[in-house]
């Protein structure tokens, strides 16, 4: 959430997580997953709101 403030991305919707290497990582700590969220920027949000 404070990465996306920083950024001027508002979130929306869902998140989709994928391990990328859950057959190899033999300690939780190896584990690698990525996460997929969608995002707007702040700046594309006004300019929608103005159209409307």
């Amino acid at each position: 959430m404070i990465f996306a403030k920083e950024k001027g991305l508002s979130l929306r919707g869902y998140s989709f997580e994928m391990g990328m290497n859950d057959i190899f990582a033999e300690k939780p700590e190896d584990y690698i997953t990525q996460i997929l969220i969608a995002a707007d920027s702040q700046n594309q949000q006004k300019s929608c709101a103005n159209l409307e």
